[in-house]
């Protein structure tokens, strides 16, 4: 049985699988497709996730090496449906203008699509103990609230940014995810919530 079909037998979406296990979904494509051998670590989180032994996976990726590349993009079809838009850039340093014009589209799995509102590439490293690098595309969710230690997109003095929310009590302020960032409190609006990352590395 291919890693495919396992995660499948236990009813689990490739989505709902990426959540699971941390990794991303275009890699878990990959193993399942018998493209690419999981690396030790992320083996043993699939093992974990599907209560099946490293070699039962192995196996399974080592069955699928001759893959049927037609296959392999109708599998990616399936999977990557709707189109997000990509609206420019948002620094994760100081704020700076966002652009209101589509730049581009990515095609991602309905389940992601249908929560978020648009995407936006990150500029700057101000927010990299989150996992959150230059060039990497934010998903994000159109709504003016947040919850304590949630990533927004925030408007200052109408500049944007992306910045770790933190609230206590009446207070809260716009924190960076990097400690060579310092930071000061000052009034933002909250424009988005980050839903999910897609990193390129």
């Amino acid at each position: 049985m291919g890693l495919k079909e396992l995660r499948k037998a236990k009813n689990i979406s490739l989505l709902e699988f990426s959540k699971l296990t941390g990794i991303s979904i275009s890699s878990l494509s990959n193993y399942e497709n018998g493209k690419v051998t999981p690396r030790s670590a992320n083996l043993i989180k699939l093992a974990e996730i599907l209560n099946v032994s490293q070699n039962e996976i192995l196996s399974s990726n080592e069955e699928k090496q001759f893959v049927d590349i037609k296959q392999v993009f109708k599998d990616l079809i399936m999977e990557l449906s709707i189109e997000v838009p990509i609206y420019g850039t948002v620094p994760a340093g100081k704020p700076q203008e966002v652009g209101g014009e589509i730049l581009d589209k990515i095609k991602c799995p309905s389940e992601l699509a249908r929560q978020v509102d648009y995407a936006l590439r990150v500029q700057g490293m101000s927010m990299v103990e989150e996992g959150i690098f230059e060039g990497c595309l934010v998903f994000v969710k159109i709504q003016n609230f947040a919850q304590d230690k949630d990533i927004i997109i925030a408007r200052k003095n109408g500049e944007y940014t992306i910045k770790r929310f933190r609230t206590s009590g009446s207070e809260s302020w716009l924190e960076p995810a990097n400690k060579n960032f310092p930071f000061g409190k000052s009034e933002f609006e909250i424009e988005g919530v980050v839903k999910f990352i897609l990193r390129f590395v």
